[in-house]
């Protein structure tokens, strides 16, 4: 049924990104370099510090949503449960997208070490 549905589009968005680009090669130079980008960005002390003002906020709003949802009877309305479920969906295709594309920028980053270590080794016999 439902679910079967959802499987469905989510392979349908995961071919989309990786087999019907029609873009070809510039397209995965430029999600590889952005990702090899994205990967290597961390938050700095301050930033941590920052945002650990935000968090009192996030848990009172959650207690609130929840507050509502239970007089409300929101857990229990099917509709609810359908919407909520086609977002957690699409957070997961997101987040397959993602592990995929790590496991690509792993397997490029093992094959240049490959290959740049071979070449080095290979330098290094010309010159003795």
């Amino acid at each position: 049924g439902k679910f079967i549905n959802e499987l469905t589009a989510s392979w349908e968005i995961i071919k989309t990104i990786f087999i019907d680009i029609k873009t070809g090669w510039p397209w995965f130079v430029f999600i590889f370099i952005s990702l090899s980008i994205a990967q290597h960005m961390r938050l700095s002390p301050a930033d941590l510090v920052g945002s650990l003002s935000g968090i009192p906020f996030i848990l009172l709003l959650l207690f609130l949503l929840n507050l509502v949802f239970y007089f409300i009877g929101g857990f229990t309305n099917l509709r609810f449960l359908s919407v909520i479920f086609q977002v957690e969906s699409i957070i997961v295709i997101l987040l397959i997208v993602a592990i995929i594309f790590s496991l690509m920028t792993l397997i490029i980053g093992i094959l240049i070490k490959l290959i740049t270590s071979g070449i080095w080794k290979l330098f290094s016999l010309f010159r003795r």
